[in-house]
């Protein structure tokens, strides 16, 4: 469970949006003795399976969506991101059950993103990237670093007493044949604070609350995306972009008093036309 309960709710705030992983840490092998005690750099010989912190479906009226993140790794470090769409029927989807060095996929990628050698070393490094909306339904979303490490984890550990508590505020229930718990997110028990890097703050306002599933075994989400009035919030977001945003972003994400923060990028990320475009769909 480390790490796990605050990374469902920052992560169910930002897949409401999609997170495309355009930043990774370096593959090594930590058995053979590398450069400077270093792990030797791993080839992966095409895409691998990035192991994602939390597999999340969004279900939107007619169809639903998951993002499945992939790593192509070269012998000197060289990499080359992908993010590509998987897309299932509205009712009777599953989520995608391979975790890692599965074979390539086929389709097309959402999001691409070249990282020549030593990118992977320093991390945080947004851009540049490559997008083809044409592979999603969606004409927003965020875009997702690692930093410097593998297996991308959206937050930081938090005390066992707050783990326990996350867990009980949830509804015992299935989804899909799975067991997991039911959150019902809205504007009294959660908030979202966007700070800039001058240290300005706002709330994020929501005006609508949606169901959010988890399974805590096998990192399983899911949350609903249905309901149209969800557009004010994209609005609010594209407008906030223009105005307000520089190139890092700090989300504080509260849940029935329970906080944990992450960092995405402003800026330099998808332009506010796209939430907009997002928006004016949901209608």
């Amino acid at each position: 469970m480390k790490k796990l309960l605050t990374a469902v709710f920052c992560l169910a705030v930002a897949s409401m949006f999609g997170c495309a992983l355009v930043d990774y840490g370096c593959i090594r092998d930590w058995d053979q003795a590398g450069p400077e005690g270093h792990g030797v750099l791993v080839n992966t010989n095409g895409k691998a399976h990035v192991k994602e912190p939390m597999r999340v479906m969004k279900i939107f009226p007619d169809h639903a969506e998951e993002v499945l993140w992939f790593v192509d790794q070269a012998a000197n470090g060289d990499q080359k991101l992908s993010n590509f769409i998987n897309m299932e029927p509205a009712v009777g989807w599953s989520w995608h059950s391979d975790y890692y060095c599965n074979p390539d996929w086929n389709g097309c990628s959402w999001v691409s993103a070249d990282r020549p050698y030593p990118k992977c070393e320093s991390g945080y490094d947004y851009y540049p990237y490559t997008v083809n909306w044409n592979c999603t339904s969606q004409t927003f979303g965020f875009l997702w670093s690692t930093g410097r490490w593998r297996y991308g984890e959206c937050g930081r550990n938090i005390p066992l007493a707050d783990k326990i508590s996350l867990l009980n505020m949830g509804e015992l229930g299935t989804m899909n044949g799975k067991e997991g718990l039911y959150y019902n997110i809205n504007r009294t028990n959660l908030t979202v604070n966007l700070e800039n890097e001058y240290g300005n703050s706002w709330n994020v306002p929501f005006n609508v609350g949606t169901s959010f599933f988890f399974n805590p075994q096998g990192r399983d989400a899911a949350i609903d995306l249905a309901n149209p009035v969800n557009s004010s919030t994209l609005k609010w977001y594209a407008d906030w972009l223009d105005k307000y945003a520089t190139d890092w972003t700090t989300v504080t994400v509260t849940y029935n008093g329970i906080s944990d923060e992450f960092k995405i990028v402003g800026k330099p990320g998808f332009s506010s036309d796209d939430y907009r475009k997002g928006a004016n769909k949901l209608y």
